[in-house]
């Protein structure tokens, strides 16, 4: 099981009204067929849906267990009773209060609701018991005592008990108030021991009552005594208590045999109310930790969207601070472009939250349970899921006892499997560790699994580089937020499609290792010592990505201000549509300005990337291809977009890369490419080289 199920189970139970709730909370595990778990998450989702509209819908406090009550029953059986043990009152009353409140529990899942179909569906496992429900009410209050009519005989039984202990009372505090007695009395009111009066005397003066009977100490120099005038009458109370308490005794039985003779179904229903009390727990768990509804399939790709780590999540709430702000957002696919991700990336960058996310997510939706995490969540019924997250046995070598787990776990997976993998590699020389590393992915990735691996192994990086199903993955700083974090907090943001250095130094630096460490380090990194052919394209592409995030960022404060400006300025519309064209123009001017620094920095990358070799070349281009993809959806890239599919013969426009205005004589839309007229010469372009933006000619 991954790390963080036991927190998470743990604060599962902590929401579970009732014991059985609790108990099925603490053993939560992957359900082993997908049809369960499928039922199970979406039981979870009409849940919340449940609880968002009627809160006090579910409530389950006056629920007994059940399994407890009749399987173990406290009190011990009766010579009579042949075997098994008596409820007591208070049981049998607990038991009237779980018939009644899983009575209102399937009346409120009866009425859930059309669109939560699986709600109403569950109240058919609620079987209600009118017969032993009538019995119970006859028989006990809601406090559990046994009522007068339980019994022919009771209640003249009970009428006749409170006489003789009125009468009892009365003789006994007669006696006492007797001048002679009352001198030699600790306390002047006589006291109840059972169904007898007796009077406290200091000890010093037992020897001068000699008509009676003693009952031992009531405390230093304190001696209980009955008089004999009152031993009569207190044997009579004693008898008829004794005849009361048969007479309940036998209602008690009676009302537990009514139970035994329906323990099979009452179990049954105990069962789904723990199962409802589950239920409801992950949803309000969900909520608090603000969960998503991620779609659970059979097969098929795996993509997380925005998923964090719901223990870190807990962790955040718990101090009183932000998730969103302090647990890093994964966002990955595996199983549509590539089966395998190999993510690196600087120490105490987030690797490893990025292993545990996925590992958590993957382990809870076959519990049924959600997890934060972004619209578009979707993951396949990975079983089983395998896990290598470092350690070793005792006795034995850290290195072997970590190639025998990458040992065991290739020979368990197969397709369907989900294998993640944490420093993959490590432990021994790094070219060496590598090379094992390597050939034990390639062969798990050869049986089909999906793999998530960590690593500091520039080797292992470039496996991406030869494999077509390998991509890597970088979980870098995001320096901003790192300087705003308090007390030292990881702040990270992830990247995807290419390798990333480790940034060693910069950590340790972080942990405080002495500058003058530091520096004999960056003069060995700088004199050749330790060379990584791909750290210069490396930190090149660092730069660019920050500049297209940059970029995106930029667009849509621009285009934003823009409105808003306008609208805020103008005081009739027609100023305030002349000036929204103004500001419109102003940003749309900057935002092409943007897009050709950025174009030209590509150029140079890629000029540079020729003179690294083939992996390079390819890094470089799935680095343009994701940075193309975040800047196309800004607004600026949007409108461009629209502008080039509404062009036709005629039309002027801004041809970018002439840095001149020209007339369109041909357009072809399917090709997204125009032929426009510069002058004497023909150009042609893509709906990318033209602009609306540019000085006349």
């Amino acid at each position: 099981m991954p790390p963080g199920l036991d927190a998470v189970r743990e604060a599962i139970a902590a929401r579970c009204a009732t014991a059985q709730g609790r108990r099925v909370a603490a053993r939560m595990a992957p359900l082993e067929d997908f049809g369960q778990a499928r039922v199970t998450l979406d039981q979870t989702g009409e849940m919340r849906a449940l609880l968002s509209r009627r809160p006090e819908a579910l409530a389950l406090g006056e629920v007994a267990d059940l399994q407890v009550l009749l399987a173990a029953p406290a009190a011990p059986a009766a010579p009579a009773s042949g075997g098994g043990g008596v409820l007591t009152g208070p049981e049998a009353a607990s038991v009237l209060r779980t018939l009644e409140a899983v009575e209102a529990l399937r009346t409120a899942l009866e009425g859930a609701g059309d669109d939560l179909p699986l709600m109403v569906s569950v109240a058919k496992h609620l079987a209600a018991f009118p017969a032993l429900r009538e019995a119970l009410l006859a028989a006990v209050d809601r406090q559990g005592g046994v009522l007068d009519g339980a019994a022919p005989r009771l209640a003249g039984l009970r009428a006749e008990l409170r006489q003789r202990r009125d009468v009892l009372r009365r003789s006994a505090r007669g006696f006492a108030y007797r001048r002679r007695v009352a001198a030699l009395l600790a306390e002047p009111e006589p006291v109840r021991l059972g169904e007898r009066q007796v009077l406290v005397l200091r000890s010093e003066n037992r020897g001068r009552m000699v008509r009676g009977v003693f009952h031992g100490t009531d405390g230093p120099d304190r001696v209980l005594f009955e008089p004999d005038e009152v031993v009569v009458a207190g044997n009579h109370a004693t008898e008829l208590a004794s005849d009361e308490a048969e007479e309940v005794r036998r209602v008690l039985e009676g009302l537990t045999a009514a139970a035994r003779a329906e323990a099979e179904p009452l179990l049954r229903v105990s069962d789904a109310v723990a199962w409802i009390d589950f239920t409801r727990a992950k949803a309000l768990w969900a909520e608090v930790v603000g969960a998503g509804r991620p779609l659970l399939e059979e097969g098929g790709p795996l993509a997380l969207r925005e998923a964090r780590d719901p223990v870190l999540v807990q962790r955040a709430l718990a101090a009183g601070r932000s998730p969103a702000s302090e647990v890093l957002p994964v966002t990955l696919d595996l199983g549509d472009a590539h089966d395998a991700l190999v993510v690196s990336g600087p120490n105490t960058g987030g690797k490893s939250t990025v292993l545990r996310t996925l590992a958590l997510a993957a382990t809870l939706v076959r519990c049924g349970c959600p997890f934060p995490c972004g619209e578009g969540t979707r993951l396949p019924f990975c079983r089983p899921i395998l896990m290598d997250l470092g350690g070793s046995s005792d006795g034995e070598s850290p290195f072997a006892s970590h190639l025998e787990r990458l040992l065991s776990l290739a020979d368990s997976c197969g397709r369907g499997a989900l294998v993640l993998l944490d420093d993959l590699g490590w432990l021994t020389d790094p070219e060496e560790g590598a090379v094992l590393a390597g050939a034990i992915l390639e062969s798990i990735i050869e049986k089909g699994a999906l793999v998530l691996a960590t690593t500091h192994l520039g080797a292992l990086r470039a496996l991406a580089e030869r494999r077509p199903r390998v991509a890597n993955a970088f979980v870098d700083w995001d320096v901003a937020r790192l300087a705003a974090a308090q007390g030292g907090a990881p702040a990270v943001v992830p990247t995807s499609g290419r390798p990333g250095a480790s940034r060693a130094l910069e950590v340790a630096a972080r942990l405080g290792l002495p500058e003058a460490v530091l520096e004999r380090a960056r003069s060995a990194l700088a004199g050749g010592e330790a060379t990584d052919p791909l750290r210069p394209l490396l930190e090149r592409l660092d730069t660019l990505a920050a500049e297209a995030r940059r970029f995106a960022e930029e667009a849509g404060r621009l285009h934003a201000q823009a409105a808003q400006d306008a609208e805020a300025a103008a005081t009739s519309r027609t100023e305030a549509e002349a000036l929204r064209g103004s500001l419109q123009r102003e940003a749309d001017a900057a935002m092409e300005s943007f897009f050709g620094s950025f174009r030209g920095s590509m150029a140079d990358l890629e000029r540079a990337g020729q003179g690294v070799g083939g992996p390079a070349q390819e890094a470089i281009g799935r680095f343009r291809k994701e940075a193309d993809g975040l800047l196309g959806h800004t607004p600026f890239a949007r409108r461009r977009e629209d502008f080039g599919r509404g062009l036709k013969k005629g039309d002027r426009v801004w041809v970018v890369p002439a840095g001149a205005r020209g007339e369109v004589t041909r357009v072809n839309h399917g090709q997204r490419r125009v032929t426009v007229m510069l002058g004497r010469m023909t150009f042609e372009a893509t709906y990318d080289q033209l602009s609306w933006v540019g000085r006349e000619a």
